[in-house]
């Protein structure tokens, strides 16, 4: 009704109208806006809140049709975005700064289009997202700024490691890396080796990510800022856990907690809570993971982190699986299933579907377990996900076994068994070397059976005794021997 009246007036009266809007609105929220800090400094957001900001969008449009100048409107549009994003208001947040952006010259819009390309990332827009950052790689080549075209491409490996194109992924974020280090820019060239942790974890490579990481918390130690050690220590723990040092793995998550707490740091203090809840889930600290798990869940939902909650979603439900809440279980996993396919997330909507497959494989449902195995089996290697293919691989293994098909669960523990050696997840390696060793021991072959099993429980002694106590009990189970010594 507001915008119909205005369009009954003349022209002239009713850019006076504006004018008169915009006055009012700044008078009764105590005057004029500061200006934002520049954009290098500010991260985007306004250095300090203001009374006007929850009105800051109508103020930028009253600007615009009021005939004042251009930079009131940029003022007032630019705190409108800094709010959304605040509020976690993505998909305005997203189109706010790409208004900036329009407002701005060439040299200063790429700022406000790292935000754009930013929430469209975390909204798993992908699409946009990624023409986002192409064309920023475009705006830094042409005005000789290496070092935007540097944060453009390691943006740009984001995009491609969520779309499953890994190859592209680690050539840009090397290539990144490289742009910061010979500019000389330490800070961003930790958060890019971070970031290349993550690719070399899901390629199997742990020991390779520990060594990025562990450069990366030099360079912030000396040149970064809490939130980047916080993020860093995140990553760190995943890769101590997948090398099975899992004391170490604990307490870089806890110091990952800690700092992304005091720093109110609440999107990626919700993703270090779930890490650590999925970490105490493995040793069956239950009642803490639950916790955590629920903490994470309740905060990915308050901030928009759509992508997050269907992980966590996932995480909680195996908590509840492994507690004998199978009907709690299968629920949630549902519901993780869900939000993974409305988001995107491949590599997660596969890790779920084994999970479910392992919830039927529990319940006897062998034909069902197995159907499910293999529907994960197929995207794992679509996406890339090799230690989660070998995982998937045990798994067809024994439920093979134990439906006394011995020939294809030879196959299947020894093609595990590689890639866990490949990847280096020597616990998963020790679980299918004593599975082996009880296929192996169906078959006749007793010498070949107890060197598989030694191999395979001399790692489980090492990395979680739990799990050999399981592997006796599948032994005893398809064979009648428990291996003892």
């Amino acid at each position: 009704m507001r915008d119909a009246a205005y369009q009954l007036q003349l022209p002239g009266d009713r850019a006076r109208l504006h004018g008169l809007a915009f006055a009012l609105i700044e008078d009764l929220c105590g005057g004029r806006a500061p200006d934002p800090a520049p954009f290098e400094e500010s991260g985007g957001a306004p250095d300090a809140l203001h009374a006007s900001d929850a009105l800051a969008e109508d103020l930028a449009a009253h600007a615009r049709h009021s005939g004042a100048p251009a930079s009131l409107e940029l003022l007032y549009l630019r705190r409108a975005a800094g709010r959304a994003e605040r509020q976690y208001d993505l998909d305005a947040a997203e189109s706010l700064w790409s208004r900036v952006a329009a407002l701005l010259p060439e040299d200063q819009a790429a700022a406000a289009l790292q935000y754009a390309g930013r929430c469209a990332v975390f909204r798993s827009h992908y699409g946009a997202a990624e023409e986002i950052f192409q064309r920023l790689v475009e705006l830094g080549k042409s005005a000789g700024n290496p070092r935007a075209v540097a944060a453009a491409r390691n943006n740009l490996s984001i995009v491609f490691r969520e779309t499953g194109r890994r190859a592209e992924a680690i050539e840009a974020s090397r290539d990144a890396i490289a742009k910061f280090r010979e500019g000389g820019f330490p800070a961003e060239e930790a958060r890019t080796l971070s970031s290349l942790s993550h690719l070399e974890l899901e390629a199997g490579r742990p020991l390779e990510a520990e060594a990025l990481l562990r450069r990366a918390l030099e360079l912030i130690a000396a040149h970064g800022k809490p939130l980047d050690e916080g993020l860093a220590c995140i990553s760190l723990g995943s890769a101590l856990n997948a090398l099975a040092r899992f004391p170490e793995a604990e307490a870089s998550m806890r110091r990952a907690v800690d700092i992304l707490r005091a720093a109110g740091a609440r999107r990626y203090l919700a993703i270090a809570l779930s890490n650590l809840g999925q970490l105490l889930q493995d040793s069956e600290r239950i009642e803490e993971a639950l916790a955590l798990l629920e903490e994470a869940l309740a905060i990915h939902r308050e901030v928009g982190n759509k992508r997050s909650e269907g992980i966590t979603l996932g995480t909680l439900a195996l908590v509840h699986q492994n507690a004998g809440r199978h009907d709690r279980a299968e629920a949630i996993y549902r519901d993780a299933l869900s939000v993974n396919e409305e988001t995107g997330n491949r590599r997660q909507f596969a890790v779920v579907l084994g999970n479910i497959g392992s919830l039927w494989q529990e319940r006897g449902k062998f034909a069902e377990a197995e159907a499910l195995y293999r529907r994960a089996l197929a995207l794992h290697r679509e996406v890339g996900y090799r230690r989660f293919e070998g995982i998937i691989l045990g798994s067809l293994a024994i439920v093979s076994l134990v439906t006394g098909r011995l020939d294809d669960a030879l196959r299947l523990f020894r093609d595990a068994v590689a890639v866990h050696r490949a990847v280096r997840n020597r616990m998963h390696e020790g679980v299918h070397l004593c599975g082996l060793a009880a296929a192996l021991r169906c078959q006749g072959d007793a010498a070949e059976a107890r060197a598989a099993w030694d191999e395979g429980a001399a790692i489980l002694a090492e990395v979680d005794l739990r799990r050999l106590e399981h592997a006796r009990a599948l032994a005893r189970q398809v064979c009648g021997d428990a291996f003892e010594s």
